[in-house]
Formats: structure tokens, C-alpha cells, sequence
């Protein structure tokens, strides 16, 4: 008798709410909630197509920018892999040129 196991990809539910100054460097984004419900080891990288400078950590879970640049809008994408399933979030950032409660 066979007995096969289901392999799930990653779950990343991080909500981001940025606020970001053109030109600032050194940037945090987001602290990822990243989880695998068959209790793999989880890897994030950078998807291709995402800003310049933007990196994240697979141990601390941190997206980090290296510098916000002054062309939008630019993409941010994270992927999540198990060695085997994968998942990923994408966002576009748009400019918002107001100065209250952007």
C-alpha cells in the first residue's frame, strides 16, 4: 500500500502599508508572516522584475529597499519555496505626490 503525502507551498499573509520619501536609503518595507503548513523549511528570494536594490532575509524575514528610487512606479515581488512548492506576493508602488495622509 501506497500512502502519498500532499506537498503545500508556503503561505506569505503579510499586510504592507508603505510610506516612502524618493531618494531615502536603507529602507525596511516589511516583516514577512511566512508559514508551511507541512512544516518545510522555507526560502525567500527576490522575484525577477522587482526594483533595483531590493533584497529580503529568509531568516529574519525582513524586505529591505536600498534605496527608495525617485522613477515610479516600481515592483516589489517575494518568493516563498519549500524546495518543492512555491508561492510568491507582488506589488506595484505607485507615486503619490500629496503631502497629508497619503
Amino acid at each position: 500500500m501506497l500512502i502519498f503525502s500532499a506537498n503545500f507551498p508556503p503561505v506569505i499573509s503579510t499586510e504592507m502599508k508603505l510610506r516612502l520619501t524618493s531618494g531615502a536609503t536603507s529602507v525596511t518595507l516589511a516583516t514577512l508572516t511566512v508559514t508551511d503548513a507541512n512544516n518545510d523549511a522555507i526560502t525567500l528570494s527576490v522575484v525577477a522584475g522587482s526594483v533595483t536594490g531590493l533584497a529580503v532575509d529568509s531568516t529574519s524575514k525582513v524586505v529591505t529597499l536600498a534605496s527608495v528610487p525617485d522613477t515610479f512606479p516600481f515592483t516589489i515581488g517575494i518568493k516563498a519555496s519549500d524546495g518543492t512548492a512555491a508561492s510568491q506576493i507582488e506589488a506595484e508602488i505607485k507615486y503619490c505626490a500629496c503631502e497629508v495622509n497619503c
